[in-house]
């Protein structure tokens, strides 16, 4: 390339870049906000906007004085006699001061933190009430002092000594101005002057606007200051060399000033915003070019604007206030978004952005549309020739100079000639499909190029369709039928594979290399997919791989092992929770777009970039500036940044903006309620000035600290943030300290009532979240609750008195109470002793009666002495009547004795004794019976019917009966017979030699279970039949053991003694210390046995009760 080819791309490139400078809004315009009057309070006009310290907004209005507004709620405050307020400024004090028509003054707040107005022209010379004050229609802070501007005077007030200068100024002067801390005025007759040593001069240059309404000066640059005209436009003055430049500005935006007529001239970080009476708003660069023009048709609700403020503090990172005279309206200039609604020409839900030709299209659900730019504002025109529900857009490049846009709707695609000429694909089809309905294939909701064979194009909404270009016509090539579902996004993969999604069956690959016959993969929930549904087909811009979106963020497909896992790079910067995929895009600067809803936080964006550890969010924070919307599509601008629709919103988002957020926000709080309709405190912190007034502090002083009565403790508190971008989205967290333990939950909530409060000192705590997580400075408000007057220390003191008082009363009337009734209770309580022992010697005589007939009952000793057979018999019952028995009778030349233990003891156990005693005495004297087992069957069959136990069911039939050891001693032929119901018989002789030498030897005797033997004796334990003397659910014939007298001591017994408590354990004598003892007492006469025996059980039970009766009997038939 040479030096003259050069030169000429050069000067293209400048044409090209100074063209897109001169095309106002060619990305959108700021998103707006619109304050209509109706929910400002104040009446349609307005004049003026500042801001205190604190943040709030105030607006200066025609008729209901200064609006004032916190981000939640507009206040209204009042002016004396309701003048027009003209200006507003925030002088160094944080106090805002008010220029009015024929008034000027300040905001102070009264002793509830309530805002008034306050005049101070009161203090204006007699002269200068004589001649009126007029519109003071501006007002400066200028080294600490407060200018009150009106046409012919200057009214200078100082805060500190409260005094107050007059400065007249030139005869034709109409506005004042302050630039660098100096004093310009616009005078018709001498141009634009200077206030040098109290005298104005004309500046160098500043006779060229004689004859001019000079309405705006600002410091342009270094040198040169800009001059904002009513109907002649701007002009940049060098007031050093007194050059003038009249075409800095575009001539057709110079002449777009002069019909608007210039209001107000106010300066931002880089650029300068151009207020005018009659066309809206422009933003203009250094360039002498408008940035952008904000008008009716843009968005605000008037065109007509006075006043324009900003921050200046914030460096550019605030909005931009607009005054106009159908409300306030505030611009996002501080954020790098840019917008185009329905008001810029296009209409429905925006689907798909491309640049086609040159120009930037969109796809709504009404059509397609171009952007359209000139020097006063950018449109959207509709393309004719397509009013449907376009879904896609596709920039096809078949071959060398040949660039087509396809429109892809639900039944057709539509072709747009570089001419923005249109026509339907299905009319130039070559071999059109047979059946009618299978044309409406060749819509869709995506097109797709084959990426092998540009020429090819696929697309299809229930089947998928591949079409080849031939020379402005088409070929179908490829067809594939009776798929499941819908299809909404389709790709190609690196290895040729076409994929695509349906509504419901998960994903489909086809491979399409053959044509005639191609083969489809279904992949779903069973391959590794999350759900078969809403999913996503993307194309990886880095592998060239297939990559899915789903309602759990991305998922890969592995060619080998023919299943789907989970994406581990893009994922990682997706916040956590599951994540829908909705759009996924890389912009030319290799940065990646998403687009998703979080199950937490709803529909998101990020951009994320490459870093040294992989991917990495690069922006986060500025996007959650969006609504709540899904962003369905993303789209790299070659011009820059990206552009995306949401819903019917077109946005630009630029790459290359940095914020600088340089001052925090705050929380405040802004009224305290006492019981639903006392207000304690209107929102603003003031301290005592020196004068005996009040004025803003930033914080509560020690002395407002309220004193709340007890009875006033229901309290609502209301609190704001003066943050402007998004205020509804604001989120707050309190704490009342000394009641609260920890911050509330973040909540959109702007009140808390706090009800029935205990006394004492309390804070409340409150900070705010803006839309962007930054978090506020925090408010607090202290208070005290006193305490109840039935809580205070001289009513503690009453009651502790009382309460002696009282209870002194009360323990001696209880007292005498109590002598009383125990004297009553005394004489009750001998009287039923009295019958309680009667009634116990009347009971204890009849048993003791009992005792006599039960004793009486009882074989006589001389029936076994007669008999010749030694004996004791140790018998003590635990009651004065017994429910063990001893039972006697002779039958020929034989005895039978019986040892009997019944159910129960006392007199349930006598009773049953009684029974026994004579059923034994029925069976055995009237008849012939002598054999022990038959006696005992007898006995249990009489016992059975007399007590009528059936046996139908143990639970209902009465277990009553008796165990028991019976023996019958035939003397003649020396035999004992023994019969026993659950009770055994022990036997008790000495040991025969050949047992002693068994012994000796270290042997073991064959004997049976239960017997035991010492060096001398033996003791055989002949076992009764485990059944009892009554019903049971062993009914068996009971059985006889017949042994013939070897000189055995015989015993028999009931099962007192072995159950017997003592011991130095305090356990059960048990059956094995009871046969050690039968063998130790061998050595003593049997007779006397009995008495050793209940020697040695009351030494064992010591001081424990007897728990049963006791019966021991020791038998021996003498030669």
């Amino acid at each position: 390339m040479n030096r003259y080819s050069a030169s000429i791309y050069l000067l293209l490139f400048q044409s090209l870049f100074m063209i897109l400078q001169a095309q106002p809004n060619r990305y959108g315009v700021p998103i707006i906000s619109n304050y209509e009057h109706y929910v400002t309070g104040g009446s349609e006009q307005n004049w003026c906007i500042t801001q205190d310290s604190r943040g709030i907004i105030y607006v200066g209005n025609n008729d209901k004085g200064v609006l004032e507004y916190d981000g939640v709620e507009w206040r209204t405050i009042p002016l004396p006699n309701n003048p027009i307020v003209r200006s507003l400024v925030t002088g160094h004090d944080g106090i805002v001061y008010v220029g009015a028509d024929g008034e000027f003054g300040h905001l102070v707040p009264d002793g509830w933190g309530k805002m008034h107005y306050r005049s101070l022209s009161d203090t204006v010379a007699r002269e200068g009430r004589g001649s009126g004050i007029g519109d003071v229609w501006k007002s400066y802070v200028v080294k600490g002092k407060i200018y009150f501007c009106t046409s012919p005077r200057i009214f200078i007030y100082d805060p500190d000594s409260a005094s107050l200068d007059i400065l007249e100024t030139p005869d034709y002067a109409l506005f004042s101005f302050i630039v660098d801390q100096e004093l310009y005025v616009g005078d018709y007759g001498k141009g634009l002057m200077k206030l040098e040593a109290d005298t104005f001069a004309t500046v160098r240059g500043g006779w060229a606007f004689r004859e001019m309404d000079i309405t705006g000066l600002v410091r342009f640059d270094r040198d040169r200051l800009l001059v904002a005209t009513y109907y002649d436009g701007l002009f940049l003055l060098d007031p050093g060399t007194g050059t003038l430049n009249s075409t800095f500005a575009d001539p057709e935006l110079n002449e777009y000033f002069r019909n608007g007529v210039i209001t107000h001239l106010h300066p931002l970080k880089d650029e300068f915003a151009v207020a005018t009476m009659f066309n809206g708003l422009v933003i203009l660069d250094r360039n002498g070019e408008a940035r952008e023009i904000i008008t009716e048709a843009e968005g605000l609700i008037d065109r007509t604007i006075p006043h324009v403020y900003s921050d200046e503090r914030l460096m550019g990172s605030g909005p931009v206030w607009i005054a106009h005279f159908q409300g306030v309206s505030k611009l996002e200039t501080n954020n790098p978004f840019r917008v185009f609604t329905e008001r810029a020409g296009f209409e429905g839900f925006i689907t798909d952005i491309e640049v086609f030709s040159g120009r930037l299209i969109i796809s709504t659900f009404s059509g397609l549309y171009y952007r359209e730019s000139s020097s006063t504002g950018t449109r959207f025109v509709a393309i004719p020739g397509i009013q449907d529900q376009v879904w896609n857009l596709h920039l096809f490049r078949p071959g060398p100079g040949v660039e087509l846009l396809l429109a892809s709707t639900q039944s057709e695609t539509f072709v747009v000639s570089p001419d923005l000429e249109v026509y339907s694909l299905g009319d130039r089809i070559l071999n059109p499909p047979e059946k009618i309905e299978d044309r409406e294939d060749y819509g869709g909701y995506q097109i797709v190029q084959d990426p092998s064979r540009p020429d090819v194009i696929y697309t299809g909404r229930v089947s998928v369709i591949g079409l080849q270009y031939r020379a402005g016509n088409w070929r179908e090539i490829l067809r594939v039928r009776n798929l499941p579902d819908e299809r909404h996004k389709m790709g190609f993969d690196r290895y040729g594979y076409l994929w695509t999604n349906t509504t419901s069956s998960g994903v489909i690959r086809l491979d399409i290399s053959r044509p005639q016959s191609p083969t489809l993969k279904y992949l779903g929930k069973e391959n590794g997919l999350p759900a078969n549904e809403r999913n996503r087909v993307f194309t990886d811009p880095e592998t060239e791989e297939i990559l899915l979106g789903t309602t759990d963020g991305f998922y890969r497909y592995n060619y080998f092992r023919d299943t789907v896992y989970r994406d581990t790079v893009y994922n990682r910067v997706l916040p956590g929770g599951s994540n829908y995929i909705m759009a996924f895009h890389r912009d030319v600067d290799g940065d990646y777009w998403f687009s998703f809803e979080n199950e937490y936080l709803g529909w998101s964006e990020l951009v994320a970039g490459k870093t040294d550890g992989g991917l990495g969010v690069r922006f986060e924070k500025s996007l959650q500036r969006l609504p709540n919307a899904s962003t369905d599509i993303f789209f790299s601008d070659p011009e820059r940044g990206v552009w995306f629709g949401k819903s019917n919103e077109l946005y630009h988002f630029d790459k290359s903006f940095v914020r600088n957020d340089t001052l925090p926000f705050q929380c405040l709080i802004r009224s305290v309620t006492i019981n639903d309709d006392s207000l304690l405190f209107h929102g603003t912190n003031f301290v005592e000035d020196r004068r005996g007034g009040f004025t803003i502090h930033p914080s509560q002083a020690q002395d407002t600290r309220p004193e709340i009565r007890y009875r006033y403790n229901n309290i609502e508190f209301r609190w704001a943030a003066p943050y402007f971008e998004q205020e509804d989205r604001i989120m707050y967290s309190y704490r009342l300290q000394n009641f609260d333990r920890d911050w509330s939950e973040w909540s959109g909530e702007v009140y808390k009532d706090f009800t029935n409060l205990p006394y004492g000192d309390y804070t409340l705590h409150v900070k705010a979240r803006n839309v962007y997580g930054d978090e506020s400075l925090p408010a607090s408000y202290t208070f005290e609750i006193l305490r109840p007057w039935y809580a205070t220390a001289l009513a503690i003191i009453g009651y502790i008195i009382l309460g002696g008082l009282l209870i002194y009363a009360i323990i001696k009337l209880y007292t005498h109470r109590l002598k009383q009734e125990n004297i009553r209770l005394e004489g009750i309580i001998q009287e039923r002793t009295a019958e309680i022992r009667k009634q116990k010697e009347e009971l204890t005589d009849s048993i003791e009666y009992a005792s006599r007939i039960q004793r009486a009952l009882l074989p006589h000793n001389r029936l076994i002495e007669d008999q010749n057979i030694d004996h004791f018999i140790l018998f003590r019952p635990r009651d004065i009547v017994s429910g063990d028995f001893y039972w006697m009778a002779s039958k020929n030349h034989i005895l039978l004795i019986v040892a009997a233990d019944c159910t129960g003891h006392g007199v349930p156990g006598a009773f049953m004794s009684m029974l026994g005693m004579t059923f034994l005495d029925e069976i055995v004297i009237k008849s012939d019976i002598t054999s022990t087992e038959k006696i005992l069957d007898s006995l249990r069959e009489h016992v059975i019917t007399s007590l009528k136990q059936s046996g139908k069911s143990m639970k209902e039939s009465t277990k009553d009966g008796m165990d028991m050891a019976m023996v019958a001693l035939d003397r003649e032929n020396r035999t004992i017979q023994f019969s026993g119901a659950y009770n055994p018989m022990y036997l008790v002789r000495s040991l025969k030699p050949g047992e002693k030498s068994i012994l000796s030897e270290g042997g073991e005797l064959d004997l049976p279970r239960g017997s035991i033997h010492d060096e001398h004796r033996l003791l055989l334990q002949i076992r009764g039949d485990q059944m009892p003397i009554g019903i049971s659910e062993k009914k068996m014939p009971f059985t006889s053991t017949t042994i013939e007298d070897e000189g055995f001591n015989i015993y028999m017994f009931s099962d007192g003694f072995l159950d017997q408590f003592g011991g130095p354990q305090g356990k059960k004598f048990m059956s094995r210390n009871f046969k050690k003892l039968i063998l130790e007492l061998q050595e003593i006469p049997l007779k006397d046995q009995g008495t050793e025996m209940e020697r040695v059980l009351l030494e064992w039970m010591g001081e424990i009760s007897q728990i049963d009766d006791i019966l021991v009997m020791g038998l021996r038939m003498n030669q």
